[in-house]
């Protein structure tokens, strides 16, 4: 149970987040609450005041340094100004206060393009507008209500300059500690996967296990590119980590093809006693399984099955090492000379996933419109969210007049922190459930208390909910959106009215926008996913590219550090993997229709990836302990890649073909350049480059199988078959 916890959050970021959240919303609240009582304002307005501050900066702002953190969140100060000034001064004319949405909006997005402080400023901006067009219109309680968020943006600074500190060295210790904990449920996976008899579904969660410790592993090689992590110790524990989750995979692929030649009980038993070894913390007892490999209890074992134990053995072995030096101290080494080079980005506390991918994929298809003038993403995103909001306005409007904003907020929630419409489309189904859900507990809980419950009642119940929904946010956006209407309902239920109305106008409102938010993204300047997958597919090559050439001079120069060049296909795969789970299923009747059909072959994609990525990771590991490859393989294999990546990059500017050459991928000639297309004609080629790496991966590990002792002889069951 600790382990899955450990493992599902690396570095705390979750916990982090809902600590800052929860420590951000109590000094605000606590601040803004004093504060309107000494300024003579409605306690209930100074507190929306300033917890919106405290809730969005704890958003907004990361665990940086303390210097940053207090400039970005005094940043909130003046947009908030601004934004609050704007619409108590435009309030009195309602048509006009509407109006002044739209530019509102397309500053939000078009700011972007300014960097962190420009996207807090329109965040801000637009919330604070909120704000000001739900009170009595007209400037006397802007003073007071500037000073109430000034104050809260200063009760945020100072708790969180005292309670929530960063360090980048903890951070790292966590996410190895998660990988860790990843490292020994997966083998908790692999046990009950041969117990079970190597079921689908086990087979399935094993799988997902192991697709868990890359993720892992990937964010931890992202934490060692710290500055304060000297580059000797980060070099090291690279390398281990590595190692540890090529040993993993070995191991899980040798007791699989063991397993499927129906083994005698006792030699299986014996594997899934020191895979519980594992999963418990404790050195495996790999003697034991080499042991087996020649008989056990008089059952003689055959040639593959006693291959199988030897490579299992092996994998243990190079378990229990690569433990070892995963677990030794890392040292903050500032001084030392020597810096690590990271090839793995990350988001927070977790690799990049397929924002990176959008942006590079919406410039490429803006050069390939080659119009005069070529928006940037910030800007498309933000014509988009402005023509959504004026077409939703009217329509909310018709539905609930005064709080006609909702259908903003719809529109708002579509586009923040997405880039297709796959991806809009999944968010605008996620939203509308979590907010049923949401209204329905919220409401339950308010007759719970009672009509007139006690201040501190409602803010502990507020606080509580956006804590859990901080903490909840990145595993389930639905869960969030359940904790933020809880806390929503409860400042409603403090507004009066009818409640039970108040929630249906607003899961009306935020659903009409959502729906007209992903129409308009579908329409205007769209941004397709398989064009992401297209750009993450050009990227994988690059780096798969950059691994063959550097195993070329690996040959000749040991220096060459081959295990990043891998390190950056696996995180090429698992931003390509990223795009394609945002792939919605086609709504047809006809399940062998074009986007059924695209939709399957996005899934071949992937399995394509993958399994030349575990190629890869094979190539890597031999030829880290041979020396040895043969170089016309690698030139072949050269000359494939280098095709291949020429056939897709030139999809994205149709104006030069490029030939096949001598190289037999047979890439399909044809003038339809759109992604999904280009992406439908490219998975033969890619099969046959899969064979080509495979070929070479079999090859290195015959010469080193070579080189290795034999494994004792058994004595061979009577006529080839067990009795």
């Amino acid at each position: 149970m600790w382990d899955g916890f450990v493992a599902s959050d690396p570095g705390w970021g979750r916990a982090r987040m809902a600590w800052r959240m929860l420590v951000s919303l109590i000094v605000s609240l606590a601040a803004s609450y004093y504060l309107a009582g000494r300024l003579g304002q409605p306690v209930l307005l100074g507190m929306v005041c300033g917890g919106v501050l405290g809730l969005i900066s704890s958003f907004m702002v990361g665990d940086v340094p303390v210097a940053q953190m207090a400039a970005r969140v005094g940043w909130h100060a003046v947009p908030y100004a601004a934004g609050l000034g704007l619409g108590l001064f435009l309030g009195a004319d309602r048509p006009l206060v509407m109006a002044g949405v739209v530019p509102v909006i397309f500053l939000q997005f078009y700011l972007d393009r300014l960097g962190p402080y420009g996207h807090l400023f329109g965040v801000m901006l637009f919330a604070s507008y909120l704000i000001g067009l739900t009170q009595p219109p007209g400037l006397g309680a802007y003073p007071d209500l500037v000073v109430i968020g000034a104050a809260s943006a200063g009760a945020c600074i100072i708790g969180r300059a005292l309670l929530c500190w960063h360090n980048p060295a903890r951070e790292m210790r966590q996410t190895r500690r998660a990988y860790q904990a990843a490292s020994r449920r997966a083998a908790t996976r692999l046990a009950q996967f041969l117990e079970s008899g190597c079921t689908p579904q086990s087979g399935r969660r094993l799988d997902r296990a192991l697709g868990h410790v890359n993720t892992l592993v990937l964010a931890f090689d992202g934490r060692l590119a710290s500055p304060l992590i000297g580059g000797r110790v980060a070099e090291h524990l690279h390398r281990a980590a590595f190692d540890h989750e090529h040993a993993l995979i070995t191991l899980a692929s040798a007791s699989r093809r063991f397993a499927a030649e129906h083994p005698p009980s006792e030699v299986l038993y014996l594997i899934i006693g020191q895979l519980r070894a594992l999963a418990a913390g404790r050195e495996s007892d790999a003697a034991a399984i080499r042991r087996a490999a020649t008989v056990t209890g008089g059952v003689a074992l055959c040639a593959s099955e006693r291959s199988s134990l030897m490579s299992i053995a092996e994998a243990l072995d190079s378990y229990r090492s690569s433990l070892r030096a995963l677990e030794r101290e890392t040292a903050l080494a500032a001084e030392e000379g020597t810096s690590f080079t990271g090839v793995v980005a990350l988001e927070g506390a977790l690799p990049a996933g397929a924002g990176p991918l959008a942006r590079r994929a919406a410039v490429s298809q803006a050069r390939a419109r080659r119009w005069r003038i070529n928006p940037k993403p910030s800007t498309v995103t933000a014509i988009q969210a402005s023509v959504a909001v004026a077409i939703a306005l009217p329509i909310a409007y018709a539905l609930n007049g005064p709080r006609f904003y909702w259908g903003v907020v719809g529109v708002l929630i579509v586009f923040g922190g997405t880039n297709t419409p796959d991806q809009r489309g999944r968010k605008f189904m996620r939203r509308v459930a979590g907010t049923a859900a949401g209204g329905v507990i919220g409401v339950v809980i308010h007759y719970l208390i009672g009509p007139e419950p006690a201040w501190w009642t409602i803010a502990i119940i507020i606080v509580a909910a956006l804590t859990i929904g901080a903490y909840v946010m990145k595993i389930n956006y639905a869960a969030f959106v359940t904790c933020l209407v809880i806390a929503i309902t409860q400042v409603y239920a403090l507004a009066g009215g009818d409640l039970d109305a108040t929630l249906l106008y607003r899961l009306a409102e935020n659903g009409t926008g959502a729906v007209i938010g992903a129409i308009v993204a579908t329409v205007i300047l769209p941004l397709s996913t398989y064009s992401v997958i297209h750009t993450g597919l050009d990227g994988y090559l690059q780096s798969l590219r950059t691994f063959v050439d550097d195993l070329g001079g690996h040959l000749t120069g040991p220096d060459v550090r081959i295990r990043s060049d891998v390190r950056a296909v696996d995180h090429a795969l698992f931003q390509i993997k990223d795009a394609e789970s945002h792939l919605l299923p086609p709504f047809s009747i006809h399940s062998n229709g074009r986007a059924a059909r695209r939709y399957r072959r996005a899934k071949a994609l992937i399995d394509i990836l993958s399994s030349a990525t575990s190629e890869v990771h094979n190539i890597a590991h031999e030829t880290s302990i041979s020396g040895q490859a043969n170089t016309s393989n690698v030139e072949a294999l050269r000359r494939s890649i280098g095709t291949l990546a020429r056939f897709i990059g030139d999809a994205k500017q149709p104006g030069d073909r490029a030939t096949p050459r001598d190289v037999p991928l047979d890439l399909p000639a044809t003038r339809n350049h759109k992604a999904g297309a280009v992406l439908d004609r490219t998975l033969a080629p890619l099969d046959g480059l899969l064979s080509q790496i495979s070929l070479l991966a079999e090859c290195i590990d015959t010469s080193n199988t070579a080189d290795r002792p034999l494994v004792p002889p058994g004595p061979q069951p009577h006529g080839g078959q067990r009795r």
